[in-house]
C-alpha cells in the first residue's frame, strides 16, 4: 500500500492513525528474525495486505484501545525556517586562530 504525500501535519496524523489503527499483534512478531513488534502492538496495515505479517499474527484493533496517537511535530507548521547553523571554512579558521601574540618577550 503506498499511503499519498500527506500536506499538512493534520493529514499526517490522520494517515498514520489509518495505517496503523486497524490492526494490532496477536503475538510476538519477527521479521527477518528481529523483533518487530510486540503482542499488542499497532500493525501497519501495509505489512499485512503486502504479506510481510501473516493476517493469522494479527488481530483486529478494539474500538476500546485506539491507535496510539502519534507524536506532534515538533516544529509547528507555521513557523519560520531555522537558521544554518553551517560554518564556513574561513570563519572556523579565524575563530580557531590566536587573536593576539600574548608570549612574552624577554
Amino acid at each position: 500500500m503506498t499511503l499519498p504525500s500527506p500536506r499538512t501535519a493534520a493529514e499526517a496524523r490522520e494517515a498514520i492513525r489509518t495505517e496503523y489503527g486497524q490492526y494490532r499483534a496477536a503475538v510476538d512478531i519477527d521479521i527477518n528474525g528481529v523483533r518487530a513488534f510486540n503482542a499488542g502492538d499497532p500493525v501497519p496495515i501495509s505489512h499485512v495486505e503486502g504479506g510481510i505479517v501473516s493476517s493469522e499474527e494479527v488481530e483486529p484493533a478494539s474500538a476500546e484501545e485506539p491507535a496510539p496517537p502519534p507524536t506532534e511535530p515538533a516544529v509547528p507548521e507555521s513557523a519560520p525556517p531555522a537558521p544554518s547553523r553551517a560554518r564556513s571554512a574561513r570563519a572556523a579558521a579565524e575563530e580557531a586562530a590566536p587573536t593576539a601574540d600574548d608570549t612574552p618577550k624577554g
